[in-house]
């Protein structure tokens, strides 16, 4: 599986066992201490994130829920600069680049808030 597609993974917080040494008064006894908590490493929408033309599972920022994401297909610059190759070659199968996803843009959006995500472009 690829980072992406993953579940984030965070791992308990434990608490541990530590031998107070520095302190003279406590040399004797244990005490307990809670470490600071670690990050998971997770999915999070940014800018930054190239997203593929599929399905992801990713946590939204705007409504903070791990979903996986609804992706609707629009059409780009890749779809019309195909559509106008194909007119000036053949001019009957112009059309043909409007119905497939391949040639169009992905946009995804968070099934939960419907706000959007980012999207996937053909081109650039």
């Amino acid at each position: 599986m690829t980072p992406l597609t993953q579940r984030p993974v965070c791992t308990p917080i434990h608490y541990i066992n530590v031998r107070s040494e520095s302190l003279p008064e406590l040399a004797e006894t244990e005490r307990w201490t809670r470490p600071q908590p670690r990050r998971c490493k997770s999915s999070i929408a940014s800018p930054f994130l190239k997203y593929p033309d599929f399905p992801i599972k990713i946590q939204c920022p705007h409504c903070s829920q791990f979903v996986t994401t609804d992706v609707r297909y629009r059409n780009g610059a890749c779809t019309y600069l195909l559509a106008s190759g194909l007119l000036v070659t053949t001019v009957i199968l112009f059309w043909v680049p409007f119905y497939l996803k391949a040639t169009k843009d992905a946009k995804h959006v968070c099934p939960h808030c419907s706000n959007n995500l980012g999207i996937k472009h053909r081109l650039g």
